[in-house]
């Protein structure tokens, strides 16, 4: 976006959000009017709705010539019809040629993708050391719209009150007058107190996660110290005892980091905490839509875009135990390899030393080709890819935090009112 069309649309956004803030005040003083005037508000509603929902549209999907992610973005995950062609052209059929095309998309938009949001350093990092897992579960995180914490609305009753509002079904009326009748509906926090829904399940599964990774560290460093006193190791090639004391040493870690990120991830008592711990930015959504000087294109991608520290520090234990448990099978090949090569078991029996170095490369193989393999190809086929979680959460921002942004304002109407009402209510009683 030039800085011209920037401008304007920086202007457009407050003329909507003045709009927006007349038509809910119209709204709200003329509750008690007739059915045309709220059928209009109605309709403004909507068309500002509509307004808000394009700018945003416009301000994520513009295509740029230094990121290319939105591009990609706006493309999808699936294959088109030009692409297939081209690999057909080739000399492929139609399902190869898909299938090729879906997994150069998933591979280069994940590179390009990274790329333009943590610079080229940044994305080397996010592909050695972070997970697309984590990476997704808190881009889902950040576009689900609420943010700032929700209050249900509800009625103060004595227990076993009827819907009328009196206890033991005594007749109350339909807007609860009789004895023992409702108050005026009141603002009370929800039943838990964490309010934010996403944040909190991405809580639980992230402490969950380090539980896990916590028992699996101590097990595989239990077996790494046991494997440690096996015949034969220091006449076998160096390299296994290596492989296996780096094993032991990524295992210890793991189990740390798994501790550490559950305090960590502990001592956050709020959705909005949790919000701003993953963008490293206490700025919100709601300050960027609102904001003339916050409004830009930068500001609303990292709102939806999760920092890069926060990505490595959720992913640490993960990836430490997946690489504890890589250098400990590679060591066991490099054990039972050499001692078939140097026929260091001389009690086995003829080839028996390289019968089983043959079942455990491909039970190994095996495994880990079938599972892996499966696991990729329903990354790609799903669209579950990076780009993929990129373009169904700028989705989810676009219909749901207007209509958010809506909710918030009548309710800050209500409140205002309900304010403006106790104020005169105290000034009637100090006359």
């Amino acid at each position: 976006m030039n800085p011209v069309g920037l401008s304007l649309a920086i202007f457009s956004m407050s003329q909507i959000i003045e709009e927006l803030n007349v038509t809910t005040a119209k709204s709200q003083s003329s509750s008690s009017g007739g059915q045309t005037e709220k059928s209009e508000a109605t309709t403004q509603r909507v068309q500002l709705n509509q307004k808000l929902n394009d700018y945003i549209q416009s301000c994520l999907l513009e295509p740029s010539s230094k990121r290319r992610w939105s591009k990609k973005l706006r493309d999808g995950e699936k294959a088109t019809d030009e692409e297939i062609a081209s690999f057909s052209g080739h000399g492929f059929k139609p399902e190869v040629a898909s299938t090729s095309s879906n997994l150069s998309r998933w591979i280069f938009g994940k590179i390009n993708t990274w790329t333009g949001l943590y610079r080229p350093l940044g994305a080397v990092a996010m592909s050695l050391f972070g997970k697309q897992s984590v990476w997704r579960a808190q881009v889902e995180v950040l576009s689900h719209p609420i943010q700032l914490g929700r209050y249900e609305r509800r009625s103060r009753r004595n227990p076993g009150s009827d819907p009328g509002g009196n206890p033991g079904g005594n007749p109350g009326g339909p807007n609860g007058n009789g004895n023992g009748a409702a108050r005026d509906p009141q603002w009370l926090p929800g039943d838990d107190g964490f309010l934010d829904q996403a944040a909190k399940e991405f809580k639980e599964i992230v402490q969950n996660e380090s539980n896990r990774v916590s028992v699996a560290g101590a097990m595989i460093a239990s077996v790494i110290i046991t494997a440690l006193g096996l015949d034969f190791l220091s006449q076998s090639h160096w390299s296994a005892r290596a492989l296996w004391i780096s094993s032991l040493v990524t295992a210890l870690l793991a189990t740390y980091y798994a501790g550490d990120l559950i305090w960590k991830i502990g001592r956050l008592f709020s959705g909005r905490q949790v919000r701003a711990w993953i963008r490293r930015t206490d700025v919100t959504m709601i300050q960027v839509l609102q904001d003339d000087s916050l409004m830009n294109r930068t500001n609303l991608r990292d709102m939806i875009c999760p920092a890069l520290p926060s990505v490595l520090t959720v992913s640490a234990p993960g990836v430490l135990l997946a690489a504890s448990l890589l250098f400990l099978l590679l060591g066991f090949g490099v054990y039972l390899g050499f001692i078939w090569t140097r026929i260091l078991d001389t009690e086995a029996g003829h080839d028996d030393s390289r019968d089983v170095f043959i079942v455990y490369i491909v039970v190994l193989s095996l495994c880990y080709v079938i599972y892996s393999a499966a696991d990729f190809g329903q990354d790609i086929q799903s669209g579950m890819s990076v780009s993929g979680a990129l373009a169904a959460c700028t989705e989810k921002l676009k219909e749901e935090w207007p209509r958010y942004i809506l909710e918030q304002e009548q309710e800050f109407w209500e409140k205002e009112a309900k304010r403006l009402e106790l104020r005169h209510r105290m000034n009637s009683l100090k006359m």
